[in-house]
């Protein structure tokens, strides 16, 4: 596959509240809405400086009749790894691809830790050319864990047990980034009724804590999920952003709880993001041509 802008994107059959996410390469990511008339398949297209061109025929799914939901995109260089969730037999269960210059080759099976019980939420960061993938994952209870598993080039394998701060508690939405060789995650998790977000390093042989909860008021909730991408100009309101410094060992969380921003680093503190709204690809020359109503969403 050649250098450029790739997306990754989700169909669904029920337009609304469809949601799709996207990452171009050298560029920010997007989100578009996009109604189809199956079950929800996962898709990717490339930029190739004059339109949007699909690679290879045919969605990303392992079982085109099952709805696929939540892709996420890295890239290794030119190549570009996809993992998504899926619907299977008895739960959710998530699966990576990556393209290898003829298909989409898929990498083992599921990452999830059991087949009766859902894996979602995949974040996906690449360390050169190892993927490493970061999901919640259900329990017996109906609570989630957080989990880390890198490919080894033959198999799946788990960094470590579960990043909770409680085991017993309720984690979602991590978002994983690499500087250099150490992995960093980050997760909201409900303790004692309130949602507090934190981050994590990977030692090579534990999961170490980067401090405590990283909201500037532990009796409010944090909103919306953390992010591994640096905070573009302007952002939908209420997201956060993890930003791994790749010349020194320190990390940024940049968020908003409502009017209030919430910053947590040892280095120097950002401007906060404001609000932005986009409902059209005729509004962006770059988008137009992926057949859909794109817009940035909340």
């Amino acid at each position: 596959m050649d250098s450029g802008r790739y997306i990754v994107a989700q169909r669904r059959s029920d337009a609304r509240g469809q949601r799709a996410h996207a990452r171009l390469f050298r560029a920010v990511p997007k989100a578009w809405q996009e109604a189809g008339v199956t079950a929800s398949q996962i898709y990717v297209k490339r930029w190739n400086g004059a339109a949007w061109v699909q690679d290879a025929a045919g969605s990303l799914n392992v079982n085109t009749g099952k709805d696929a939901a939540e892709p996420a995109i890295a890239m290794a260089g030119t190549t570009p790894y996809v993992a998504w969730e899926e619907r299977g037999p008895s739960a959710k269960q998530l699966y990576v691809r990556r393209w290898n210059g003829t298909s989409w080759a898929q990498l083992g099976g599921s990452l999830g830790m059991s087949s009766t019980l859902d894996a979602t939420r995949a974040s996906i960061a690449m360390m050169a050319t190892t993927p490493y993938v970061a999901w919640e994952q259900q329990t017996a209870s109906g609570t989630r864990t957080i989990h880390v598993k890198h490919w080894t080039g033959a198999a799946w394998v788990a960094d470590g047990a579960s990043l909770n701060v409680s085991p017993a508690a309720d984690a979602r939405e991590p978002m994983i980034a690499i500087r250099g060789a150490i992995p960093y995650v980050t997760w909201r998790e409900t303790l004692g009724g309130t949602t507090e977000v934190y981050v994590a390093h990977w030692t090579g042989t534990a999961w170490v804590r980067d401090g405590g909860n990283l909201s500037n008021d532990p009796t409010k909730p944090i909103r919306h999920r953390p992010s591994r991408f640096r905070a573009p100009r302007r952002m939908s309101p209420g997201a956060n952003t993890l930003r791994v410094d790749s010349r020194s060992a320190s990390s940024t969380l940049v968020g908003q709880r409502g009017s209030r921003t919430a910053s947590a680093s040892p280095l120097a503190p950002r401007r906060p993001p404001s609000p932005r709204r986009w409902r059209s690809t005729a509004r962006h020359p770059t988008l137009r041509g992926l057949n859909s109503p794109a817009r940035f969403t909340r």
